[in-house]
């Protein structure tokens, strides 16, 4: 059976999947003009896409100092499996984009806010009312010159966490004894003998 997909994950797909419909690219054996990516070491990488431009998307788990979120009560309750609480979960979306053809800060400017106004109702479609916008900020506006522009969004979506959770979760219980078994034995716990030095 397969897992189903927890809400950061069906947003980004969304998110990659809406874009690439709404912006295709101008050949099929070409990239597609908005790099979508998800991970929280992509915000630092640079992509340089194309002659006239390119537009990149990160969603990075948590905010920028690395908060997951918090904990509420359940909610929409009458749920199989019953809800037991509701994380009220933190993401950062980066939103870099570049305009070569017009190198003054209002074309970079223009570009970022572009693809901030494609992406945003991508979210408020698939989050309705149960999104907020936490922060809105630009990524380094002190540099002088630009390659480009940045927004960094942080959103806090409510996620569901259903009772029960374990059946979605396989171990093999063999590997996990073992593996105590040896941390036990390797700290001296219920061999009689003292921990290694």
């Amino acid at each position: 059976m397969a897992l189903p997909k927890l809400a950061l994950e069906h947003l980004f797909d969304r998110i990659a999947a809406e874009t690439l419909e709404r912006v295709p690219p101008t050949l099929p054996s070409t990239t597609p003009p908005i790099s979508c990516v998800f991970g929280w070491r992509e915000p630092t990488k640079q992509t340089n896409q194309g002659p006239s431009g390119a537009s990149r998307v990160v969603v990075q788990p948590g905010d920028q100092t690395g908060k997951l979120g918090t904990l509420d009560g359940a909610k929409l309750p009458g749920r199989n499996p019953p809800t037991v609480a509701t994380l009220v979960e933190l993401a950062t979306i980066y939103l870099w984009a570049v305009d070569a053809t017009d190198k003054s800060e209002l074309g970079q400017y223009r570009a970022a806010r572009r693809l901030h106004d494609l992406v945003v109702p991508i979210v408020a479609r698939n989050f309705r009312g149960r999104w907020k916008l936490m922060s809105a900020s630009w990524v380094r506006p002190e540099l002088e010159r630009r390659f480009g522009a940045e927004l960094a969004l942080v959103i806090a979506l409510e996620t569901v966490i259903p009772d029960g959770c374990s059946s979605f979760m396989t171990v093999d219980d063999s590997a996990a004894d073992h593996d105590f078994t040896r941390r036990r034995r390797g700290l001296g716990i219920g061999s009689g003998g003292a921990a290694p030095a």
